[in-house]
């Protein structure tokens, strides 16, 4: 995790388990019997349902001002060109079994193989609280969407998908899939 400087202190971000909010669950409600399977299966089940509206178009309200979570449709910044790495790989391979040379160090004159985004925009994931969060040292905290866990390079099963996968793979199969997110960004005042 990224340390963050505060005054003259680093502080570590502290990330909280599924168990350690079940026991603070407990130590809240000391009557409920509720077992650690299920009470785990409840937060799954919530934050896949979650995850999901958000990618298709919906802004989700965390309630309590403070905030909400939304997919941010930026501008692309052609000044700093971005590689677009799969394709990038694809066309080094396809030159490679032709025959030919790609470009390097040692072959300045190769092909040049490399591919970068030319979309005018791109989507993330963002935590809209800039005059709606109302918590204290609000910079502090982040909000950091979960990547690809899967293992093998082209394994796009949704099961081992991250959210960053998710909507990455969404956008790749739905080129519309960006018209959504237009209109949440104005509705939701900064």
């Amino acid at each position: 995790m990224e340390e963050q400087r505060i005054g003259k202190k680093i502080r570590t971000p502290k990330s909280h388990s599924t168990k350690e909010m079940y026991t603070y669950y407990l130590q809240k409600n000391p009557g409920d019997k509720m077992p650690y399977w299920m009470f785990k299966e409840v937060i799954a089940r919530f934050n896949k349902k979650s995850a999901d509206a958000v990618i298709f178009g919906q802004a989700l309200n965390f309630g309590s001002r403070i905030g909400h979570l939304l997919i941010k449709k930026i501008r692309r910044n052609y000044d700093k060109p971005v590689v677009d790495w799969g394709e990038s790989k694809r066309l080094k391979a396809e030159i490679i079994t032709r025959g030919g040379q790609i470009q390097d160090d040692q072959h300045p004159g190769g092909e040049g193989w490399l591919v970068y985004y030319s979309d005018p925009w791109y989507l993330r994931w963002g935590w809209k609280k800039k005059t709606i969060c109302r918590v204290k040292n609000q910079t502090v905290y982040c909000f950091k969407p979960t990547a690809n866990r899967s293992k093998t390079a082209n394994d796009n099963s949704l099961s081992k998908l991250g959210n960053r996968g998710k909507l990455a793979l969404m956008n790749k199969l739905n080129p519309s899939l960006h018209l959504l997110y237009s209109n949440y960004l104005s509705k939701i005042e900064d």
